[in-house]
């Protein structure tokens, strides 16, 4: 080898390293850190789509909740019960001594309770006891439920005499009738029965 080749080797080496070393600088200064961006900016992406994905989700729910909430809302206003005051007791009990006849009770008893205050109605307690049969019961039962919305039955006994089955049995009816509380508004919705 010449002079003349060696010195263009070393040149050449130099070029070389030279642009082996520009190539690392690029990379390390340039490259590198736009790939790890790119990752990055492809990481946060993919998270604003499954975020987006989760609030269309939750809008989607909000809705349905909205409307179902319309719905209850609109179920109640149809359920509303105009309340009596609890002063007209005394025609509730004429009110109810007149069903239980019409049905075929003959009743022995009609006891008004204390009445009990909540703060958007009143509670008074009434207990019915006398003589009816199954059917007559369970027809009174029916017909309270259609004409008296605003009173529960809390309780109800029939008892019967095995050793006389011609006997007409003894009924106990423990109603709840749910009143305007006094001064208050008179149409609520009341308890479930």
């Amino acid at each position: 080898m010449t002079k003349q080749s060696d010195d263009v080797f070393r040149v050449d080496i130099a070029g070389g390293l030279f642009c082996v070393a520009v190539t690392g600088v690029a990379y390390f200064t340039a490259i590198a850190p736009n790939a790890t961006r790119r990752e990055e900016q492809v990481r946060q992406q993919a998270e604003i789509l499954e975020l987006r994905t989760q609030l269309d989700q939750t809008t989607k729910f909000q809705r349905q909740l909205t409307a179902q909430l319309a719905a209850r809302h609109s179920d109640l206003e149809k359920t509303a019960i105009q309340l009596e005051p609890a002063t007209s007791v005394n025609q509730r009990v004429s009110s109810l001594t007149t069903l239980a006849a019409q049905v075929g009770i003959v009743l022995d008893a009609v006891e008004p309770g204390s009445q009990n205050d909540a703060s958007d109605f009143s509670r008074v307690p009434i207990k019915l006891s006398g003589k009816g049969t199954y059917a007559a019961s369970a027809t009174f039962l029916s017909q309270l439920k259609e004409r008296f919305p605003d009173t529960a039955v809390s309780s109800m006994r029939l008892n019967s005499n095995p050793a006389a089955p011609s006997s007409v049995p003894t009924v106990w009816f423990d109603l709840v009738w749910y009143a305007a509380p006094a001064g208050g508004s008179t149409i609520t919705s009341i308890p479930e029965k």
